[in-house]
């Protein structure tokens, strides 16, 4: 077996700066997967996934792979780039007009030109008539609330067939029909009917385009309710930015003996989440940033 010295420590500490996964690291330094496992966990020193990255043309800070070494934060910046090294002559600029028209007069069709629905740019139909927009962006930013609400419900429907997520139907004190997840909410909901306490289920848009759903709230005390036994730093995050947004009271449940015996009074004693954690304390390397 390998005997870790110094220069090895060293070099342990730089390949997972790099993002090298154990068993690469293994190979390198000539060891086993347990033996690099085990000296990294000594030293106190995690895998590295993520790094941030200045985009080269709108030098806006991003969030990727280490592994990927990208160079811009979108495709749009990417091409925005490349285009801006490329000078086009005249004559370049000729013979591509020249292709396209030769092509039109080649099968015999006329030019047709549209005004996109979402931008109002003009740009020329390529396959039918029937195009609407002038890009793939334009398309996006047309997709309707209702679009919206079709995808979730696919997304809904799709988690109630996975075996992995079992999924609930429990009735509010008024009668209508809640879909909860999981036995804990289960458990809570009938805790809340028990107690005589009205409960829905919302959803909180923000940052102009995400969604944001709680798992309960409660109208009588204007209060949200996250159950959860586990926390990501990315669910964290989240619900850090929907409380910064919305200014909503939320309130985190992470024990199951409070969910079957809680009494009314002991729900607006529970932490609020903003109170628990704070946006300096997530651990920023485990997930991407998107907003």
């Amino acid at each position: 077996m390998t005997k870790w010295t110094n220069e090895l420590d060293f070099e342990l500490k730089r390949l997972l700066s790099e993002g090298k996964r154990h068993d690469e690291i293994s190979k390198l330094l000539n060891t086993t997967v347990g033996s690099v496992k085990v000296r990294a966990f000594r030293l106190g020193l995690k895998l590295e996934y993520y790094k941030d990255y200045t985009c080269k043309n709108c030098n806006e800070i991003f969030r990727a792979l280490i592994s990927t070494n990208r160079n811009f934060c979108c495709k749009s910046c990417s091409a925005e780039y490349t285009n801006r090294l490329k000078e086009k002559s005249e004559d370049s600029k000729n013979k591509t007009r020249d292709s396209i028209n030769n092509y039109y007069l080649k099968i015999g069709k006329e030019k047709i030109y549209k005004h996109c629905e979402t931008c109002g740019k003009e740009f020329l139909v390529r396959r039918n008539n029937a195009n609407r927009f002038c890009s793939r962006n334009c398309v996006d930013r047309r997709i309707t609330e209702e679009t919206k609400e079709k995808i979730s419900k696919k997304r809904i429907d799709y988690l109630s067939r996975n075996n992995n997520v079992k999924w609930y139907d429990v009735k509010n004190i008024n009668g209508q029909n809640i879909k909860v997840q999981g036995k804990w909410e289960l458990n809570f909901a009938n805790r809340c009917n028990e107690l005589k306490i009205l409960f829905f289920e919302t959803r909180l848009k923000f940052n102009n385009v995400h969604y944001y759903t709680p798992d309960f709230y409660l109208p009588k005390y204007n209060i949200y309710i996250e159950i959860k036994g586990f926390l990501y730093e990315k669910d964290k995050y989240k619900m850090l930015k929907v409380i910064e947004e919305k200014k909503i009271i939320l309130k985190l449940i992470k024990d199951e003996k409070f969910i079957n015996s809680f009494k009314e009074k002991e729900l607006l004693l529970l932490e609020n989440v903003d109170k628990l954690f704070s946006l300096q304390d997530i651990n920023y390397q485990s997930f991407v940033k998107r907003y």
